[in-house]
């Protein structure tokens, strides 16, 4: 098979590096959820032709270790770092966002978002526009529709997705695929 792939010109793009989002809270067993936020992030950002995103396993080498800004972001040539941290309050997800000029290690602009749980995805669309407003891309259409696409309206089908991305064992990973698929067959990333 021949596969013809048509990629962007991203010579001149704005190249961005979303690094692991920090879990605020003392319980661990949530990082699949934190982590699924930072991927989110990454893929819905890959989706505005204006910008290069560094992959996820790329970044995911930086999770849970102190770095520089400038030096990070000099190793991955990326001309600004988006970082967080989130923790979950009884029914609310908080976000603390910042986005930083990579070759300086200024905040160039840094917000707070505050949903309630099943609100997340709205949340990340908030997010990435605007990141993309502060960075002064005029968005398409189509890539403003492709971002704000739905994902699931089930929490649930998405904690499911999530654990199985985070898991170990391809048996167990399937397992949670499954269920999140029963819960909303219209899910296409489970």
């Amino acid at each position: 098979f021949i596969f013809n792939i048509k990629t962007k010109d991203r010579i001149n793009n704005k190249i961005i590096a979303v690094m692991p989002f920090i879990n605020s809270q003392s319980d661990s067993s949530k990082d699949y959820f934190f982590d699924g936020i930072t991927e989110d992030l990454i893929i819905d950002l890959s989706k505005v032709d204006a910008f290069s995103v560094i992959s996820r396993n790329s970044v995911f080498n930086y999770k849970n270790k102190n770095y520089s800004d400038k030096e990070v972001a000099k190793i991955f040539n990326a001309d600004y770092l988006l970082k967080g941290n989130a923790r979950i309050r009884g029914d609310f997800i908080r976000i603390n966002v910042e986005l930083v000029n990579g070759k300086t290690g200024s905040n160039i602009w840094a917000d707070r978002f505050e949903q309630p749980k099943e609100e997340i995805f709205s949340l990340q669309d908030s997010l990435v526009i605007n990141i993309v407003n502060q960075l002064s891309v005029k968005l398409t259409e189509n890539e403003e529709k492709k971002i704000k696409s739905i994902k699931t309206l089930n929490l649930e089908a998405y904690d499911l997705y999530k654990r199985g991305l985070a898991s170990q064992n391809s048996l167990e990973a399937r397992e949670f695929y499954k269920k999140a698929i029963n819960l909303d067959p219209s899910f296409g990333r489970a």
